[in-house]
């Protein structure tokens, strides 16, 4: 037991040793003293003539996209590498110790500032931050700052919009003749990103710049500057659900107005609730939409010009009730008749109903039953009419006129000559006989065009012509905010 107790310190001790490797607290208090608070060593002065820093930049929260400020908060840090020949040591020198650790107060720092932060605008500087020297001389700074940026937001394709924001890096004070700043990578590092729930990152880079400056002497200079580009996609599933939905249902409130009947009372008063409540529900979905003065949103032209269609489809809608209820004794000119009688056609709307017609004693009546009544031709059914009682026990009987009399089989066993004979007197009928309609002329059927006829023409065409515009509308700018988020 006490060789196994041995052997298990031994082999602790060892792996401390290894573990270690690297430092010493002797070799790195004589590091400080010699390289780093020596006398030759001044914090003030530049490391060499011109200098590179390496600059990346690590994300990791996306805290908000303020379109109304055009602002963009995010949280994460820099990492910062540049040489500075003034820190080198030999590590076998001083226990072979590679790293050693300064404060800002210790070494020299290039001097860095987010030219486009809105809060908080100074040189990035921590006193409690520590700096990681190799014994190289290769120095490197990670301090960590929550930015608010400037952003220009583009609200134009809300929600589906995606945005480009910058968090610009310059030397300061420094010209780009004796501070270099160098991208450290070539896209911002998202290792540590947490995810976003109202954001979505879809690319990141960075690119070189320089930033001029007049010297009261008259010479221009220059700064060099780095742009951390950062471009964001809104996810939509909430918007989608509280305002494109019903944004688009809504919109058809007042086109399915035209189910009730003309003739209803409350045709216009359906109409006007349907208004007010798309005027209701506008005011409610302009809250949500970014109230910015450079760009447009879509969504506020689709309810903007939604508002004003629905207002042009309430006036249609109370020229179509007018036109209905005009009295009968003002004139059609033929104009309106040849109008309404080809757009009734083009549209289906039922004819007005045929005049009366007194029956004349070159009618007859034909009592046929039902089964035969089946053999005759359709064209010949079109007369046939439904009494309450028929005194000859058949279910239907025919009325034509003796000049129309169909050619019939003599399987039907009907009587022709017989029928003739029965002869009746239009009074002894009951029944009123109408013109076929399709034996008048175009004169005769543009003559039966009334107010009402019109009316119910113009209503058709309104509503076939708004149902268009709207679902025209819907596609044409609702599919523009799909196709951008695609």
């Amino acid at each position: 037991m006490d060789s196994s107790y041995r052997l298990t310190v031994f082999w602790a001790l060892l792996g401390i040793q290894c573990g270690c490797q690297g430092y010493s607290y002797t070799g790195e208090r004589s590091i400080r003293s010699s390289v780093i608070n020596s006398f030759a060593y001044d914090r003030m002065a530049r490391p060499n003539t011109s200098t590179t820093a390496s600059v990346g930049y690590n994300i990791m929260f996306i805290n908000d996209v303020d379109s109304e400020h055009q602002v963009f908060e995010c949280t994460g840090w820099f990492t910062v590498i540049w040489y500075d020949g003034r820190l080198q040591w030999k590590p076998s020198v001083y226990d072979d110790t590679n790293f050693v650790h300064a404060l800002e107060t210790e070494i020299w720092k290039p001097e860095l500032i987010v030219t486009n932060a809105q809060n908080n605008m100074g040189l990035i500087s921590d006193n409690h931050l520590i700096y990681r020297i190799n014994s190289t001389g290769t120095v490197s700074w990670e301090p960590l700052l929550s930015t608010a940026t400037d952003c220009s937001i583009d609200v134009t394709y809300f929600p589906f919009d995606n945005q480009t924001c910058i968090i610009e890096l310059t030397s300061w004070s420094l010209p780009w003749t004796e501070l270099k700043l160098e991208p450290l990578w070539n896209s911002v590092h998202v290792q540590a990103l947490r995810a976003s729930a109202s954001w979505e990152l879809i690319e990141t880079y960075v690119e070189k710049s320089s930033v001029a400056e007049d010297s009261p002497d008259n010479v221009t200079e220059y700064f060099s500057k780095l742009n951390f580009v950062i471009r964001l996609r809104r996810k939509p599933g909430n918007y989608m659900i509280n305002t494109i939905t019903p944004m688009i249902v809504s919109s058809f409130l007042m086109t399915f107005t035209h189910v009730i009947p003309t003739q209803s009372g409350e045709r216009l008063i359906t109409g006007f609730i349907a208004l007010a409540i798309n005027t209701l529900l506008w005011t409610i979905f302009t809250d949500q939409i970014p109230n910015i003065a450079t760009t447009t949103s879509t969504l506020g032209i689709y309810l903007m010009a939604s508002f004003c269609i629905d207002c042009a489809h309430m006036l249609a809608g109370i020229l179509v009730v007018r036109l209905y209820y005009r009295p009968t004794h003002i004139p059609i000119n033929l104009l309106w008749r040849s109008v309404a009688y080809f757009l009734g056609c083009l549209l289906r709307v039922t004819k007005p109903p045929k005049a009366k017609e007194e029956l004349d004693d070159s009618i007859s009546i034909i009592s046929i039953p039902t089964d035969d009544l089946k053999k005759i031709e359709k064209s010949m059914r079109r007369n046939v009419v439904y009494p309450e009682n028929c005194p000859d026990g058949f279910t239907e009987r025919i009325i034509i006129r003796e000049d129309a009399l169909p050619q019939m089989d003599v399987k039907f066993g009907i009587d022709l000559p017989k029928v003739k004979r029965r002869k009746m007197k239009a009074s002894d009928t009951g029944y009123a006989l109408y013109n076929d309609v399709n034996n008048e002329t175009k004169t005769e059927k543009l003559s039966r065009i009334t107010w009402r006829y019109v009316s119910l023409v113009l209503d058709r065409l309104v509503f076939l012509v708004f149902l268009g515009v709207k679902i025209g509308f819907n596609v044409i700018l609702i599919g523009r905010l799909f196709q951008n988020h695609e």
